[in-house]
């Protein structure tokens, strides 16, 4: 296969030059190149010059946004999880980030895609090989429940699909392995991840699922999620719902540009990728300039009402426990309790909601309840500062004793 190597070094060096990606797949077809080979980092990739996505990823151009999030967020020694590899170009990116003691997880369901992950993702040579994190490859596509799906296949890589949004026949279906992401996870051993990025055509909020125990356990420092806008709604959704998701877990939210998500902008962006961070303060890490907005986004009291009703018909319980913790800071604090509470008995645990529910009830003056609260939180994960803290606060008020106002199930404060 023809090596391009000098020439993409070349053309990555003009970053002011536009137009690079459309130079170079002009360039390949007056050849009569359907086909290359260039180095990125540890490996060497083996590019379709016939398509103009692969053509960017060469050059570097391909997300360039998710690719300054990488560069700001991944440290030495971190793991980098990566849904929907494609055929690994953002992976070999994060590879020199987290060099010899970071580990990458990748998962990727089309078989074509995949085995050109698993060629591409072979270091080099000896030396590429010890600074190169470990890998771990699944060619499994990520779901709320373990099984076979039908993937949808699509002609250009990286666009097949479970959900049959947009079928091709010509391009034909496979059946893949699905897994969720909570269970894989815990059988690799791990115990956090710095970066997870996921772009699976409009299934995120489906796999999103699959990982809520490491999303309310707050295990993932940052995600980088895909918003495909029309794909959602073609299931039934909105991008609403996938930052409710997000909202519930405890998780601040910014478009790729570091602007915050508010009601404006997340309705009025067809596509792009939204990055969460938890704790918050990571984001100021990422986008030195981001500026937080409340937790209802800008949302009205008729939008969380319709979000709201939709979510009771259609909604995991992570969106419904976003809804309402919207609602709270909307100032419909007894309704937020009383949704919390039935909300929380009917799917335990809801560790992040039950927190909320805590400072709740706090603020409300409930502090026997608040406690009970906090000490399910604790007895739970003894490792909970935040909710340690919070109890050692309401123990240390005054008449914080035996008979300090509580709440009915439910009633006005």
């Amino acid at each position: 296969m023809l090596d391009l190597t000098p020439l993409i070094v070349c053309l990555r060096a003009l970053s002011p030059l536009p137009g690079r990606v459309r130079l170079l797949a002009g360039l390949l077809r007056l050849a009569g190149v359907s086909s290359f080979g260039a180095r990125q980092g540890f490996y060497r990739f083996n590019y379709d010059a016939e398509d103009r996505y692969q053509v960017a990823m060469a050059l570097g151009r391909y997300e360039p946004a998710t690719l300054a999030v990488l560069r700001r967020a991944l440290r030495p020694g971190d793991v980098y999880v990566d849904v929907g590899a494609q055929i690994g170009a953002i992976a070999a990116a994060a590879a020199p980030l987290v060099g010899s003691r970071g580990r990458m997880v990748l998962f990727e369901p089309d078989p074509r895609a995949f085995a050109l992950l698993k060629a591409n993702l072979a270091p080099v040579d000896a030396r590429a090989r010890a600074a190169a994190p470990s890998v771990n490859l699944f060619n499994e596509a990520c779901s709320e429940a373990a099984g076979r799906r039908t993937l949808n296949l699509a002609p250009i890589l990286g666009q097949s699909n479970l959900d049959g949004i947009h079928p091709d026949p010509a391009a034909g279906y496979v059946e893949v392995t699905v897994c969720r992401l909570d269970d894989r996870l815990r059988e690799l051993g791990l115990e956090r991840i710095r970066l997870l990025k996921m772009d699976i055509e409009g299934h995120e909020l489906w796999a999103l699922r699959g990982m809520a125990e490491w999303l309310e356990a707050g295990r993932i420092d940052c995600v980088i999620v895909e918003k495909n806008a029309w794909a959602l709604e073609q299931l039934g959704y909105t991008p609403a719902h996938l930052n409710s998701f997000f909202a519930a877990c405890g998780y601040a939210g910014a478009h790729e540009d570091g602007q915050p998500l508010d009601r404006a902008s997340i309705a009025g962006r067809e596509w792009e990728n939204w990055i969460y961070t938890r704790p918050a303060e990571l984001m100021g890490t990422i986008f030195p300039r981001w500026d937080p907005v409340g937790l209802n986004g800008g949302f009205t009291a008729e939008d969380l009402g319709r979000l709201n009703e939709e979510a009771t018909t259609t909604g995991h319980p992570a969106i419904k426990a976003g809804l309402i913790i919207q609602r709270a800071a909307q100032g419909h604090l007894a309704e937020a309790i009383a949704q919390a509470r039935w909300l929380i008995a009917a799917d335990p645990p809801m560790f992040e909601l039950r927190g909320h529910l805590a400072h709740w009830l706090a603020v409300s003056g409930a502090i026997d309840e608040a406690r009970a609260e906090y000490e399910i939180l604790l007895g739970a994960n003894p490792h909970d500062e935040e909710a340690r803290r919070r109890l050692a606060e309401l123990n240390a008020r005054p008449g914080a004793g035996p008979g300090a106002r509580s709440l009915g199930g439910g009633g006005d404060v």
